[in-house]
């Protein structure tokens, strides 16, 4: 039985699609597979930034780059497995060519879920006022992202269980993870 550090059930199925694929690749080329042990600590040492990655666990933040309909459902999926009993406040952005009024449908579904809408520079990015517009007309919050993140780093005082999920696109999460790489930096900021 083997573990992997990566959250979502989709990780836990592509793992051991990973390890099916290796043992046809061995027994095709004559080799031998390794080891359970190896395989198991190389599962449980596997990252993936950017895919349901904690960021921070105090508060509990997780970045996913979650762009598609289908990928936010896996998304949802995981929340309302190993977050169920916690408060969701969900940040989240696409770019142009995404489908935002389907993602934004599945999000809003989402119960016990503060959904907020934020913009990202970058030419491939939802235009900032479409996003407004979509905040406006579905009574969402729309906030610079900067001020989310150091709003939500900062304020500790929770009255439920939260779970703060940074999610629409991989373009705009690279711009997030520097942000807090340098935050790190500068604060003394750390994933644990």
């Amino acid at each position: 039985r083997f573990q992997t550090s990566l959250l979502g059930l989709y990780q836990i199925e592509n793992a051991g699609m990973a390890i099916a694929l290796l043992d046809t690749f061995c027994q095709e080329d004559g080799r031998e597979l390794a080891s359970n042990d190896f395989l198991g600590q190389a599962l449980e040492e596997t990252s993936w930034p950017g895919r349901l990655e904690i960021v921070s666990r105090d508060p509990l933040m997780i970045l996913d780059g979650a762009h598609n309909p289908h990928a936010i459902k896996a998304l949802l999926v995981t929340l309302q497995e190993r977050f169920a009993d916690y408060h969701k406040e969900i940040l989240f952005t696409c770019i142009k060519t995404k489908a935002l009024e389907d993602m934004l449908d599945l999000l809003g579904a989402m119960p016990d879920t503060e959904l907020t809408l934020t913009h990202f520079a970058d030419s491939r990015a939802t235009d900032e006022s479409v996003l407004k517009e979509a905040a406006k007309s579905r009574n969402l919050s729309y906030q610079d992202w900067h001020d989310f993140l150091e709003q939500n780093l900062t304020d500790k005082k929770e009255e439920k269980q939260t779970v703060r999920i940074v999610t629409g696109s991989l373009y705009f999460l690279s711009q997030v993870r520097a942000y807090l790489m340098e935050r790190k930096n500068e604060n003394g900021y750390t994933k644990d």
